[in-house]
């Protein structure tokens, strides 16, 4: 709760009133990562021969948002790769469908994912395992971490961020944040660890010669 809400629902208890709940928008300083800054880094990670890839958590763009903001957008621009995206929201798989890039777009639990039974050249997972419990959010990256041929990207907030506000304003509990990460969990699990603002980009790359069964992603 912000010291604003706080004061006004005291004040309204004095006075014996009800009041409606009171959000604060969070403030956005120069110091809060947008998608836009990660997206260089992550388009440069993006192997040449890659061909599919796995976006889990893909989501959506909310009314205002540019869709030069859209991480799916950005990465598949110029239409080569397969894609894959799942989300647990049907509202997102819905906005997907209509909006692109063109790909299967499924709702699913992120946590489900190993049920697509297939891997693929790069498995992104942007800003997803912070709204599982932290035990959840382990079990995602062991699975994620058997899934990718190529390379795997996972971002995420530094620390525990509350995202109340989302939660309330997009009437989406899936909004809420359940734990938080430390930079230094993913590089004692092996990854490479970008820290970018408020929040760091974690990956993980194999070469061609090592993917299991010699090559390929395919089902």
């Amino acid at each position: 709760m912000t010291l604003l809400a706080g004061a006004v629902r005291r004040t309204a208890r004095r006075l014996g009133l009800r009041t409606a709940v009171v959000h604060a928008a969070p403030p956005r300083t120069a110091d809060t990562a947008k998608n836009s800054d990660n997206m260089p880094h992550i388009r440069d990670m993006i192997p040449p021969d890659a061909r599919s890839i796995l976006d889990v958590g893909c989501g959506m763009m909310h009314d205002g948002d540019p869709l030069t903001e859209d991480i799916l957008h950005d990465v598949c621009r110029g239409g080569r790769y397969e894609v894959t995206g799942i989300d647990k929201f049907p509202r997102c798989i819905q906005w997907r469908e209509q909006n692109g890039p063109p790909g299967d777009y499924r709702v699913m639990d992120a946590r489900d994912v190993t049920a697509l039974g297939r891997r693929f050249d790069v498995v992104m997972c942007h800003h997803v395992i912070e709204h599982l419990p932290k035990d959840d959010g382990r079990r995602l990256l062991a699975a994620l971490e058997g899934m990718y041929d190529r390379l795997l990207v996972v971002a995420t907030p530094t620390g525990f961020v509350d995202t109340e506000y989302n939660v309330r304003l997009r009437r989406n509990e899936l909004e809420r944040h359940l734990c938080g990460w430390e930079p230094d969990e993913f590089r004692n699990r092996g990854y490479r660890v970008l820290e970018i603002k408020n929040q760091f980009i974690a990956s993980k790359t194999r070469p061609p010669a090592l993917r299991p069964g010699g090559g390929g992603s395919h089902d």
